[in-house]
């Protein structure tokens, strides 16, 4: 009886399943039917055009993986840009433009430190005169800024060679065969290291500060005209503290800024961004090298060489205060001045001072152990 009684209810069991499941499946099934017809509809029209197809994907591949870095908390361009672009992230700051830069997704053409100076020089001002001109700082800021993600690929492979910027004038790009580099308007500068993908956009970093349209009319404040008389009367470390922060403090640091300020020198200056390289080589700290005074001091005087040597003059080996000697060459292929068979190049030369000449270079140079 029992059996039996355990029989029915595994019966009643199983009617009262097939019921539920005879109830649900046809709306289960409307659904599933349903969905296909939401999503297949868009699939051809990458085959029509295929550098859109080509263009849609690198932008979508980007996306992604700035997806990944909102997600893990990544740095914004703005964070980035103060933190490894003294004098850029500087500006940024000045011009109030910080918050700007981290409320939506965009493409920054990033200046190296050393481009600052060369600015400078060209218009013949000082860095307190550009900052004090709030119309011409932020012009050129936001010239370099550009709506929207745009990689390198899609600059030479996308059709994206004219870009229209926040400031309102627009870059050109070309590409150039010698250096393999994209260049932005005719050569003014160069993209030196593309593709920097950051939480809320990419960051492409160049050789040249880049000077909008308007410029000549956002120059509405007359600067202090430099005279010659006035450019020389700057010594080396008057130079250097203008845009090539971390060197400056490392001299200070190490007790040579009067000798920089008099002695006779040639200076071989790496810029803001090779100290950061040169720390991940030492697997140091920027407290760590400037704890080590005899370090620092062997490296800076490595790169001071007695009298005045301009560009013309960088050739063959050459010793510098410390002792050991530079090996000096030329690659055409990128149209340097190289140093010890490539371990730095002359990235700007030439700025004269009241007691020498000094050189951008993009690599910290350590001597001979």
């Amino acid at each position: 009886m029992r059996g039996d009684l355990r029989m029915r209810k595994f019966i009643t069991i199983l009617a009262a399943l097939g019921l539920f499941a005879m109830l649900i499946v046809p709306t289960f099934a409307q659904e599933v039917t349903e969905e296909p017809t939401v999503t297949t509809a868009p699939v051809t029209e990458p085959t029509a055009v295929p550098t859109v197809a080509a263009t849609a994907v690198a932008t979508m591949e980007a996306t992604e993986e700035m997806s990944m870095m909102e997600d893990m908390g990544g740095p914004t361009v703005a964070d980035f840009i103060v933190d490894n672009y003294v004098r850029l992230g500087e500006a940024v700051q000045t011009a109030g433009l910080v918050d700007t830069l981290n409320s939506g997704d965009f493409t920054v053409f990033v200046p190296n430190d050393g481009a600052f100076l060369t600015l400078l020089n060209d218009l013949d001002i000082s860095l307190n005169d550009l900052y004090s001109n709030p119309a011409l700082l932020e012009g050129v800021i936001t010239y370099h800024v550009v709506p929207g993600i745009v990689t390198s690929d899609d600059i030479l492979n996308g059709g994206m060679n004219v870009l229209d910027t926040v400031h309102g004038g627009s870059l050109a790009f070309g590409y150039n065969d010698v250096t393999s580099r994209v260049t932005i308007n005719g050569g003014a500068a160069s993209i030196e290291q593309p593709d920097i993908v950051l939480s809320n956009g990419i960051v492409h970093v160049i050789d040249n500060v880049l000077l909008p349209p308007d410029a000549d009319v956002l120059m509405t404040n007359p600067m202090p005209e430099a005279t010659e008389e006035a450019v020389v009367a700057k010594s080396l470390l008057d130079i250097s503290s203008e845009t090539l922060v971390r060197l400056t403090e490392l001299v200070n640091a190490a007790g040579l800024a009067d000798e920089l300020a008099s002695g006779e020198y040639t200076l071989l200056a790496p810029n803001d961004g090779a100290f950061t390289t040169l720390l991940n080589e030492l697997d140091t700290s920027y407290e760590g090298l400037l704890g080590d005074q005899e370090l620092l001091m062997d490296v800076l005087t490595y790169h001071l060489i007695p009298g005045t040597l301009t560009a013309q003059d960088l050739t063959g080996t050459v010793t510098t205060v410390n002792g050991a000697t530079l090996n000096f060459g030329y690659d055409p292929s990128v149209s340097r001045i190289t140093i010890n068979g490539g371990a730095a190049s002359v990235e700007q030369t030439n700025f004269r001072a009241s007691n020498g000449v000094m050189h951008i270079i993009d690599n910290v140079l350590l001597p001979p152990q």
